[in-house]
């Protein structure tokens, strides 16, 4: 089967593409990748593009009738590729160009989490501008499937937790290691934080071993078997890791204008599951005190026995068609 997988620019945006791209490969199917991520070394956005050289002119800032025209010729060049499917992670360009041009195009996304479900989760909260923001742009993606892509289909709070007559529950693509020691680890996949964030742990009596955004995967799943303490920025699949992985303590500091971050952080911390400390390193000496108070901290887990994984929505459909 042949698929295009398009993501927006969201903080999770590579790792989740990593994830699906490479499941998705070695099970058969050819997958071109057209998505932003963020390169925080840089400050700005990076594209990755397969077959696509006018994807590179539009993302160059291109406007009015000439970013209409060069539209038309990706439009065209997809045309062309025979794709049987779009996998979209929140992204508008290619999924449009898909249902024009009659392609089936399925949304699979940590944002669906803010228009699929019931008001469980809404109400009070130290992010209450984030509950309408991008609300209209979300809801006017094409789709024939929605899926949220989220830990929170899989939490025993799912009979509280409803979703919206269209929407489907999707369990992100993350390690289930059964961690039993008492290891301390962070992971830090946004270099524009990292150099404050570990000044601020170097300060900790507690040894943290870091990972950044290129890792060792090796090392990475090692430290998730072996730790009691888990510190992340807020991506789906990085808090996904930790959930499902049974650690006890899991700590998330969002970015303030990223807005998956700051919507996984508003969830663990409603739901009991995790530690909200906000963006840290702009909190001065309040910000340490409570960073040292996640080192006590013991999450309550409620991860059910439901299996939802991507691959078991692919699998009817690419059956069909292999």
């Amino acid at each position: 089967m042949k698929i295009i997988y398009s993501a927006d620019s969201h903080m999770g945006s590579w790792i989740q593409m990593n994830r699906i791209v490479k499941d998705l490969k070695d099970r058969g199917h050819e997958v071109i990748r057209c998505c932003g991520y963020y390169h925080p070394s840089e400050g700005e956005l990076e594209w990755c593009w397969d077959g696509f050289d006018s994807l590179h002119e539009l993302y160059k800032g291109l406007k009015g009738t000439s970013q209409r025209a060069v539209i038309k010729k990706i439009t065209e060049e997809t045309e062309g590729l025979g794709i049987d499917l779009i996998l979209s992670d929140n992204e508008s360009i290619m999924s449009n160009i898909g249902t024009t041009l009659g392609i089936e195009v399925w949304q699979c996304s940590y944002s669906y989490s803010q228009v699929g479900i019931n008001r469980f989760l809404k109400g009070n909260s130290r992010y209450r501008a984030i509950n309408d923001l991008n609300r209209r742009t979300i809801c006017r993606l094409p789709a024939s499937r929605k899926l949220i892509y989220s830990f929170l289909g899989d939490l025993d709070y799912s009979n509280s937790i409803k979703i919206k007559n269209g929407y489907e529950w999707v369990r992100p693509y993350c390690y289930m290691k059964k961690s039993n020691g008492d290891n301390n680890m962070a992971i830090l996949n946004d270099d524009r934080r990292r150099d404050k964030l570990e000044a601020l742990f170097r300060g900790q009596n507690e040894k943290i071993k870091i990972f950044g955004k290129r890792k060792d995967e090796d090392e990475y799943i090692k430290f998730l078997k072996e730790s009691s303490w888990y510190f992340c920025l807020g991506a789906t699949s990085y808090l996904a890791d930790a959930i499902y992985s049974g650690i006890k303590r899991i700590v998330v500091s969002p970015r303030l204008d990223d807005m998956e971050s700051l919507m996984n952080a508003k969830y663990i911390s409603k739901l009991k599951i995790g530690h909200d400390l906000g963006q840290i390193e702009k909190m001065g000496s309040y910000g340490l005190i409570e960073f040292e108070k996640t080192f006590k901290y013991n999450n309550r887990m409620f991860i059910g026995a439901e299996d939802i994984k991507l691959k078991d929505k692919l699998n009817p459909l690419l059956g069909d068609l292999m």
